[in-house]
């Protein structure tokens, strides 16, 4: 019986977990570049149970004692492409990440929504500088940028650098904030088979009829194991009472 009530308040707080990756991927519904979260959990502990006969164990089973978080992981899939005509406004299609110089170091995105400051340095929306493959990436005044799906950045025909693009092994990335991730130097490489968008933005990856429908999932699932330990601890209190009058 005393199993059973922390089974389920483990699972309670597993679904607490659960709700709040949830809250967190629908408040990034609309933030450029956002990838959703997906938590992970694994069996609290498991107990193993023998019936005993003749002073001799036979093994009959595992009982479970309850579930509790282990990690979150990133979903890395793609979200579509929304066209803003921006020239500075940067999508990739296919496998890689834009690379930012933050105070911290290196960090890689999929948020292209740039910006050039006074003296021409392409910035992203935090004002960390975007790197080419020479250094900061510089634009001249005196005309158009056009920036090509090689990475290529153009300004009257003439190139005046490329973008970094660059590509990790998705295991070692670790999200940082919302929209910018970090990676072992040893496990990024040049990216290969991409394509850079210029006046596109590529938008949150989160379904939100998904999360939607899996919030209302949580919800009951907490909602019985809930009502599971109330009905316990009624138990409980009830065996308490009689015992003396047995």
């Amino acid at each position: 019986m005393i199993r059973g009530i922390y089974s389920a308040a483990s699972g309670m707080l597993a679904e607490q977990t659960v709700q709040n990756v949830i809250a967190a991927n629908l408040a990034n519904l609309n933030t450029v570049g956002y990838k959703q979260d997906v938590p992970t959990f694994r069996a609290y502990h498991e107990m193993a149970l023998n019936r005993i006969s003749g002073g001799a164990a036979t093994p009959i089973g595992i009982a479970g004692i309850g579930a509790q978080f282990d990690r979150i992981t990133t979903d890395f899939s793609a979200g579509p492409l929304a066209h803003t005509g921006n020239a500075t406004d940067l999508a990739i299609t296919g496998a890689g990440f834009f690379v930012v110089q933050t105070a911290a170091g290196p960090r890689y995105t999929r948020a292209g929504n740039f910006h050039l400051t006074t003296t021409g340095e392409l910035v992203n929306a935090d004002n960390d500088p975007v790197m080419g493959l020479k250094g900061v990436i510089n634009v001249p005044k005196g005309g158009p940028m056009v920036i090509g799906s090689d990475g290529s950045v153009n300004v009257n025909g003439k190139l005046v650098g490329r973008l970094q693009v660059v590509q990790a092994n998705l295991q070692t990335i670790q999200k940082q904030g919302y929209t910018l991730f970090d990676a072992p130097a040893s496990a990024v490489q040049p990216a290969k088979g991409y394509a850079v968008r210029q006046g596109y933005l590529e938008q949150s990856n989160v379904n939100p009829i998904d999360e939607m429908v899996q919030m209302i999932a949580v919800a009951r699932a907490y909602d019985l194991a809930q009502r599971a330990i109330t009905s316990q601890d009624s138990t409980l209190k009830e065996a308490a009472s009689n015992v003396g009058q047995v």
